[in-house]
């Protein structure tokens, strides 16, 4: 079985206790924090006011986003209280992050979503309105793939705070309160839209269809949705797809590789135009380099460029068991752990048994490693097919939805238990069918080397075997809730 440990930042992980309602409120914080995963400019920190007469508010100088005790004691034993919440910072971290104008140079009692205003006065209305359509969508995007609906709240816990508060609907310089609830319906189907297509970038990426993947997430990243990773996940790219393309030796075992959220394909053509493991690797590095050139603090690339390095080493035929030791230019910026999965790495490529101070408590990855040589691969299973009517995808018949990508179109085609999704003339199937799924555990259980590939994603788990063209996707509590089928 073959592991790879894919990592988006994104955390939806917790259970939350009913009685800390702060406790909630600094999760969904780092939550949203996480799933833009950008440190250009540094991230905001979060504080609680005991303040009562401005629910919510950001200070530059201090960079941090202010909330009140008040709007949270309010909001707390609400069903929907995550979401409100995840509204209100959302929507204050979105104006950070996009450095609207109105917000320089104001040192306090700064509030963007409500409550009382300071706004440099040479800023119009209709530009603070533009700020808050952006922030909306901004912040909606980012809180909906955090597992969060803000935008579908927005307008609700508005309405809530401007009577808690006491709030005129009408705020000289800032856009009315119907003029706000407008600005947050507005922005629900263009949210839910790039929500989606993000879906579609990352089930591509799962069923090894980069080309297709990288088109999605470029189309985000079109739309402002960008983030510093940006370098880092073109050269995983190619670092993959490098990989892929090796020789047994090489592909057969797991690497500790980072890929962020969303990868961008600028100046990509489809994969197989670039012929050679050897060049895809270099251009690997080169996207590894400007990564670390932007932000010699951001740690991934390290670990990446490490990886690109050492299999180059091995093609070359110059690897030792020396090689990783060495580059003392890069392991001081990699975890510790990581750098124990790439070391044992460099034994494992020259085919010597790594020595024993290395292999006191690896990793999950190191362990399958080194079980590589006495595990038997997997065969090509006759994988039980589930049955449906190809014949009804040359034309789909309306209604489906289509997403225009660039050259890229995709349609969705939703049927009784299984959903069609058409990457331009490549086919996905994603089946939901219960008694399919059963079936496909106990087949499971009786080929216990079926899956070689193993992709843990957010709170997700997906089995892969590349032979057949199967993902097997798990929820956070280990069950089995689609099987996709791809290469039929």
């Amino acid at each position: 079985m073959k592991i790879i440990y894919i990592f988006f930042f994104i955390n939806i992980s917790f259970i939350y206790s009913n009685d800390d309602c702060q406790g909630k409120v600094n999760i969904i914080f780092d939550d949203i924090i996480n799933s833009i995963g950008n440190n250009f400019p540094t991230p905001p920190k979060l504080a609680f006011s005991n303040t009562v007469n401005n629910p919510a508010w950001i200070s530059p100088s201090k960079n941090t986003i202010y909330i009140e005790n008040k709007l949270i004691n309010f909001l707390c034993d609400d069903d929907n209280f995550t979401d409100k919440i995840a509204y209100i910072i959302s929507h204050e971290i979105a104006h950070h992050y996009l450095n609207h104008g109105w917000m320089k140079d104001i040192d306090f009692s700064y509030s963007s979503t409500i409550g009382n205003y300071i706004y440099d006065q040479s800023y119009s209305v209709d530009q603070r309105k533009n700020d808050e359509i952006q922030a909306d969508n901004f912040g909606g995007f980012y809180s909906k793939i955090s597992g969060y609906n803000s935008l579908d709240y927005g307008s609700e816990v508005l309405d809530e705070v401007y009577r808690l508060y006491g709030l005129n609907e009408v705020i000289k310089g800032y856009p009315s309160l119907d003029e706000r609830t407008e600005i947050v319906n507005s922005n629900i189907n263009k949210t839910e839209k790039l929500a989606k297509i993000f879906e579609f970038g990352n089930i591509a990426l799962i069923t090894e269809n980069y080309f297709e993947s990288q088109s999605c997430f470029n189309h985000i990243l079109n739309a402002n949705f960008n983030s510093r990773e940006i370098y880092n996940n073109l050269g995983i790219v190619y670092l993959l797809e490098a990989i892929k393309s090796s020789n047994e030796i090489i592909s057969r075992f797991s690497y500790p590789i980072f890929l962020e959220q969303t990868s961008r394909a600028k100046n990509l053509s489809r994969s197989g135009s670039i012929t050679s493991t050897k060049d895809l690797l270099i251009k690997a590095k080169s996207f590894f380099e400007l990564s670390m050139a932007k932000d010699n603090e951001y740690k991934k690339p390290y670990a990446n460029l490490l990886i690109a390095d050492l299999i180059l080493e091995k093609l070359n035929n110059n690897l030792d068991k020396n090689f990783v030791t060495n580059r003392t230019d890069l392991l001081n910026k990699i975890d510790r752990v990581h750098v124990t999965d790439i070391k044992i790495l460099n034994f494992l490529l020259i085919e010597k048994s790594p020595p024993k101070k290395l292999l006191k408590n690896i990793s999950e990855l190191s362990q399958f490693n080194l079980n590589l040589n006495t595990s038997k691969s997997s065969d090509d299973y006759d994988f039980p097919k589930f049955k449906f009517d190809q014949s009804k995808w040359v034309w789909l018949q309306k209604p489906y939805s289509k997403y225009r990508i660039s050259e890229l179109e995709i349609k969705e085609k939703k049927f009784k238990d299984y959903r069609l999704i058409q990457y331009g003339k490549r086919n996905i199937v994603e089946v939901f069918d219960k008694d399919y799924l059963n079936l496909i555990l106990s087949y499971k259980s009786e080929h216990k080397n079926f899956i070689n590939k193993l992709m843990l994603v957010n709170s997700t788990k997906y089995e892969i075997n590349n032979n057949n063209g199967v993902v097997l996707k798990y929820d956070k509590k280990n069950i089995l809730k689609s099987v996709i089928l791809y290469n039929f």
